[in-house]
């Protein structure tokens, strides 16, 4: 199997992973056995896809297009299996001396084809509709409206002006956006990656990678320079040495401690200059398709070199 074939079964069956790993996960937190829930997932996520003409499941819905209805149904799934696993009328108890693995495979058994049922009966209201199917319900009403909102420009800068507004009072903001981040723009760094193994023009300029390549150099708020600037050009002592603990780390994106524990991180106008090196680079990269084109595609790299450079020379201002 060549290397092309081994990404495209990965980004082509994402829904997949994503439902059992979110049951898997939500069952965790639930304290409920987590591998039946990952199974119970995937079998609802399956329940709710639309069939092709020859019975077959759609893989249309298997990528990024199913994405959002494969987590709805893993979210709604997993919460019904876990409240039917309270219920000890439901559980069938095997005697004493079965293997565990056993006995809880027949616990889960009937809170499992009851999750079933319920999904088959959504299924099949489903069909009745203008949709078709559930999946294709959420596609069209929730995912479609979300990306064309999320594809804008100035959504990315509300993304990050919140991300650094959160972080100038103590609280992780990168962590908070993190969902938002993943969950719009996964789905369309994911089409992208479909588009591209099919030979087809990419239809989203923004994504995940983009939020990472060009909004984030070294971490929120693109201190990668920072630590530069604090390193060659801070008075302060203090800031001299967390540049120099910074800059290695701002390599792999981990800036926890320069956020937290610079002391320019305590004044606003820190907070203003991490909003502007991100948004405004946003700006700029998300208007110029060639030159995201030329980075990706061709190996260039003039377009990170100014990305970072303006980066710096605003953080300079205030150093």
């Amino acid at each position: 199997m060549s290397i092309k074939e081994l990404r495209n079964s990965a980004t082509s069956c994402l829904s997949i992973y994503a439902s059992f790993l979110i049951g898997h996960r939500l069952a965790g937190h639930f304290k409920c056995d987590q591998i039946p829930a990952g199974l119970i997932s995937i079998f609802a996520f399956f329940i709710t896809t639309p069939l092709t003409e020859e019975s077959a499941l759609s893989m249309q819905f298997m990528g990024a297009q199913g994405l959002f209805g494969a987590m709805i149904a893993a979210l709604i799934a997993t919460r019904l299996y876990c409240f039917f696993m309270t219920k000890e009328k439901l559980k069938i108890h095997m005697p004493e001396g079965v293997p565990p693995m056993i006995a809880n495979t027949f616990s889960a058994l009937i809170p499992g084809i009851l999750v079933g049922f319920i999904f088959i009966f959504v299924s099949f209201g489903f069909s009745f509709t203008s949709w078709g199917s559930f999946s294709q319900m959420v596609y069209s009403v929730i995912v479609t409206p979300l990306n064309a909102l999320g594809g804008s420009v100035w959504s990315l800068v509300v993304l990050l002006l919140v991300q650094m507004f959160l972080w100038f009072f103590g609280i992780h903001g990168s962590n908070v956006i993190s969902g938002v981040i993943t969950a719009v723009y996964l789905p369309m760094a994911t089409a992208n990656m479909e588009a591209y193994a099919a030979g087809k023009e990419l239809p989203n300029i923004l994504g995940n990678t983009f939020y990472d390549a060009f909004s984030g150099i070294g971490g929120a708020g693109g201190t990668l320079s920072l630590c530069i600037i604090l390193l060659l050009f801070a008075k302060s002592k203090q800031n001299k040495e967390m540049g120099k603990l910074g800059i290695v780390p701002g390599l792999f994106t981990i800036n926890e401690p320069v956020e937290r524990r610079t002391e320019s991180s305590r004044h606003a106008a820190y907070q203003r200059t991490g909003a502007e090196p991100n948004s405004g680079n946003s700006i700029y990269f998300n208007t110029n398709r060639t030159n995201i084109s030329c980075l990706f595609c061709n190996g260039n790299w003039a377009c990170s070199t100014i990305n970072w450079s303006s980066s710096t020379m605003v953080y300079a201002d205030y150093y």
